[in-house]
Order: structure tokens, then sequence, then C-alpha cells
């Protein structure tokens, strides 16, 4: 079985392996975007593109009250870390 890019970063995210660059944090806290909305445009994101350096946006997900939330990651040991949201 093979499993797909989007199954490792949800699995990543659903085990709370998430860690937020600065930027990412500086950028959410413009978005007015908490962990918890990060975590969940994660776990319900239906897209992952692959980027330049090791860059995945995930497309598709939404924050808690259910709107859009485009977030760009890179899987780095022990899980994900968030490089931007917007």
């Amino acid at each position: 079985m093979t499993i797909t890019m989007l199954t490792r970063i949800h699995h990543a995210a659903r085990y709370g392996r998430i860690i937020l660059s600065p930027h990412a944090q500086q950028e959410a806290e413009e978005a007015g975007a908490r962990w918890a909305d990060i975590k969940s445009a994660i776990l319900t994101a239906t897209v992952a593109k692959e980027q330049a350096e090791g860059r995945v946006r995930l497309e598709g997900g939404t924050d808690l009250e259910g709107e859009p939330l485009t977030v760009v990651v890179r899987e780095v040991q022990p899980g994900l870390l968030v490089v931007t949201v917007f």
C-alpha cells in the first residue's frame, strides 16, 4: 500500500506534530487564525500541491468556522513545519 503525501501530512497533523515558523506565526496572527484553525485546515485539506524547496501547498481546507484557509508546509522530522498561512 502506497501512502500519499496528503495522507502523511494528515497523519502528522492528527497527532499534533506541527511546528509554526516565525513567518507562519506572523501570517496567522494577521489572518486571525489560531493554532487550532491551522490544524483544522491541514486536516480538511483535499489537495496537496508540491512546490519548490520541498514545500507543499494545502488547498481545500477550512478553519474551525468553515472559512477557507490555505497552508503551506514542509514535511520534516518529526512532523510538519508550517511555512505560511493565508
